[in-house]
């Protein structure tokens, strides 16, 4: 039943993720620290992220920003490197706590700049979003709200912003597993060859329906079902590290 759960979760996370430019992670990191634990939770999501990511970027490679890229991607590498240093060494109730208020923190604040009308520009303002994306990436699972209310704040456009994020996902979630799985003394989980495939081809299938829908859904639907259920996610991850 869990192989079943995990592998609905990545294929709904891939559509999201073709649709909207983000989703994955955010809708799938809550869900998998409840079900295999926040350690190695975050692992499998930042390894699937990338791949999500990659996937997504080979069909929308002519629309990334490299200029914008160049200034969002060293500051949240470096950010990811000591966030992802801080959740291996860090206890798992701890890490529950962290991951759950990050979580709840990052999409509420998402959901917030929408409504504020408030626009900045500026170097500072990308340095500023690389970095947040990188340390709620490597700690939580998602890089995705940070970006979010960058996008929003400036106006970024939705083309451009789905093309480019794609990049820094892929290096953010392998930067972020690579560290990870290098100081985690449990590793990855032991899986057998074929769940890996699985969810492999679920990405796939995912991000295949999201290019025939993405003329047929608005972004805004999808952010706002993405957004609702990674925040129901998030509150049953906080719970459960206050309770241990």
């Amino acid at each position: 039943m869990l192989d079943l759960v995990l592998v609905v979760l990545v294929f709904v996370g891939a559509v999201t993720q073709r649709l909207a430019g983000l989703g994955f992670s955010m809708l799938l990191s809550p869900f998998l620290v409840l079900l295999i634990g926040p350690q190695q939770g975050v692992l499998v999501v930042n390894a699937l992220a990338s791949i999500a990511a990659f996937i997504v970027a080979v069909r929308v490679w002519r629309d990334i920003d490299w200029h914008l890229l160049r200034w969002l991607m060293p500051p949240a590498v470096v950010t990811a490197l000591l966030g992802a240093g801080f959740s291996a060494r860090s206890s798992n109730s701890a890490l529950l706590i962290v991951i759950g208020s990050v979580s709840i923190v990052a999409l509420a604040g998402s959901m917030l700049v929408k409504c504020l009308h408030v626009r900045v520009s500026g170097r500072i303002a990308t340095v500023v979003a690389g970095a947040a994306a990188g340390i709620t990436n490597a700690t939580a699972g998602m890089g995705g709200p940070p970006i979010t209310a960058y996008a929003i704040l400036t106006n970024w456009p939705h083309r451009s912003f789905v093309a480019t994020a794609q990049p820094l996902f892929l290096v953010l979630g392998s930067v972020s597993f690579c560290a990870k799985l290098s100081i985690l003394p449990a590793g990855a989980p032991a899986w057998p060859a074929w769940m890996w495939c699985a969810l492999a081809s679920s990405l796939l299938a995912g991000t295949t329906i999201g290019d025939t829908l993405a003329h047929r859904i608005s972004s805004t639907t999808i952010r706002v079902f993405v957004v609702t259920v990674a925040l129901a996610g998030a509150a049953s991850v906080l719970w459960e590290g206050l309770f241990a």
